[in-house]
């Protein structure tokens, strides 16, 4: 896993090394699906409800993955960051060892990014609630999602990882 210099230093920060130790989490599972065009995509959760409807041949599947595949995990105190970020890890060392076990055709992006929750509006009293957020999108010969340009020097904490290249 590619960690940016801000995610290296959160880790530090709440004591977190050996990211190979923490165990897989299996609580998201994946599914392939098709479109109306047979178009593969891949699915975890209830991938947000966005498939309720048929996908539209014109949706851009890369898009929609990060749009439905999105787990949000949140820590209320200080305390429980830590297990956050554990936890979050774990789910996408699952996701790595199913996507190259189940999906080894196919290449894969897979990214977390943390939020402090310094933006939110809060009354008085109330601790900002911090948050991971962990989306899985298959390459489709481009990356139409997000924008990976000097990933190591972005403000917030994120985990990259690019698995099943082909070339």
């Amino acid at each position: 896993m590619k960690l940016n210099s801000a995610m290296k230093s959160l880790l530090e920060q709440y004591k977190i090394d050996n990211l190979h130790l923490i165990l897989q989490d299996s609580s998201y599972p994946i599914w392939k699906k098709e479109d109306a065009i047979e178009r593969k995509y891949w699915c975890v959760s209830n991938f947000c409800g966005m498939d309720k409807k048929q996908i539209k041949s014109t949706q851009d599947l890369s898009q929609l993955e990060w749009d439905g595949n999105e787990v949000c995990l949140d820590a209320y105190t200080d305390e429980d960051v830590a297990d956050m970020l554990k936890r979050a890890i774990g789910i996408l060392l699952f996701w790595k060892s199913e996507l190259q076990t189940r999906y080894s055709d196919t290449s894969f992006y897979l990214f977390a990014s943390y939020d402090n929750g310094d933006m939110q509006v809060l009354d008085e009293g109330e601790s900002p609630v911090k948050s991971i957020t962990v989306r899985f999108w298959a390459d489709r010969g481009e990356n139409t999602v997000i924008n990976l340009a000097d990933f190591d020097n972005w403000d917030q904490p994120a985990i990259m990882e690019y698995i099943n290249c082909t070339s």
